[in-house]
């Protein structure tokens, strides 16, 4: 066994692996991911406003807490008490890193379904002194609803390379 690495033993492995390959395979079900296609007008509004007043902050939160509640996690977390904090740490910032502009871009479009692109200028700019504050406020829950909906295969994905990045090193 190597020295500061996390190696799991050949039974836990073997135990682990049906549950890796569901997890693994899940994100590839049917999922629906935003495209590389072109940003229009509106969504760089759109998207403009959630990164201005950072509503999507949340990316890590949320995908921090679907790996730490699996099976595989707590696996880890056992075996390998000392290391698995930093190592999760360090896989955490990068494929979030590596993720964040579609979590951006499903935020935007989740709020563009909403807000007018001149609504959302408004608030980017004007914030609490915006004529459409108050509806920005009556309409967040129906914005998180849109987002769970488009970003739970994103969050997903995300927390399967974490743990597959987590299980291999």
């Amino acid at each position: 066994r190597r020295c500061g690495r996390m190696s799991l033993p050949r039974r836990l492995r073997h135990r682990l692996m049906p549950l890796m390959v569901v997890v693994l395979l899940y994100p590839l079900g049917g999922v629906a991911l935003a495209d590389d296609s072109e940003v229009t007008p509106d969504l760089a509004i759109a998207i403009e406003f959630v990164r201005k007043t950072r509503l999507n902050d949340n990316f890590k939160v949320i995908v921090a807490h679907v790996v730490q509640v699996t099976t595989t996690f707590a696996m880890l977390a056992t075996e390998h008490p000392i290391r698995v904090i930093p190592v999760f740490r360090d896989k955490l910032y990068q494929v979030t890193a590596k993720h964040q502009d579609e979590w951006d871009r499903n935020l935007g479009e989740s709020y563009l379904a909403i807000f007018t692109a001149n609504e959302l200028a408004s608030l980017t700019e004007e914030g609490r002194k915006s004529p459409y504050f108050g509806k920005f406020q009556a309409e967040r829950e129906n914005a998180g609803e849109l987002m769970q909906q488009r970003s739970e295969p994103l969050a997903a994905k995300a927390s399967t390379e974490i743990l597959s990045q987590m299980v291999m090193e």
